[in-house]
């Protein structure tokens, strides 16, 4: 299964799916939450071959499951709006740039 990042023209906000081709990528994104107000067309899915590895059955990764986080902060995601509380107990703080920037 391959894994694709999928978000709007904007770039604003992201996730990634699993699905066999782009326009499958489409489709999925569809239903997750970041993508369920967008219309077929507005959807941009681009190919994200080191999350391949990440696929265990499920339509994406979830930011809520540590491991998805963490491997998703090493490969440049972060939080919209960083909390320093909320911080502090994220698996993935001493790899986050956001989190490192407010540290400094």
């Amino acid at each position: 299964m391959k894994a694709w990042i999928v978000n709007d023209a904007d770039n604003y906000y992201a996730t990634v799916v699993f699905a066999e081709t782009r326009n499958k990528a489409k489709v999925e994104a569809l239903v997750t939450d970041c993508c369920e107000d967008m219309e077929y067309k507005d959807i941009r899915p681009r190919r994200f071959k080191e999350a391949d590895c990440r696929y265990r059955g499920k339509r994406e990764l979830d930011w809520d499951d540590d491991s998805d986080r963490l491997f998703l902060i090493q490969h440049g995601w972060g939080c919209e709006d960083p909390d320093e509380c909320l911080c502090i107990s994220c698996v993935g703080r001493t790899e986050c740039e956001k989190y490192k920037e407010m540290q400094a």
